[in-house]
């Protein structure tokens, strides 16, 4: 099963993305899918935040809050 955060858009898969103040729709290429994660192939480099919660229905380019909370949460 994907996380709720990946979103297929017909062949696409999708994040959403936290870049200042707005969201960024980022088309992104999976890999190898298990029970303790995915791998994302393409598409992110190191530091980009991912829209995990409260994304849907948010378009490319809303002006957003982000929350962050502490990792391994």
């Amino acid at each position: 099963m994907l996380p709720e955060w990946l979103i297929k858009e017909g062949d696409a898969t999708v994040v959403m993305l936290a870049v200042g103040d707005r969201a960024e729709r980022r088309v992104v290429t999976t890999g190898l899918t298990s029970d303790q994660g995915l791998e994302i192939t393409s598409g992110l480099v190191p530091g980009d935040l991912v829209i995990t919660q409260g994304h849907i229905g948010v378009e490319h380019n809303t002006t957003i809050t982000a929350a962050m909370r502490p990792q391994g949460h």
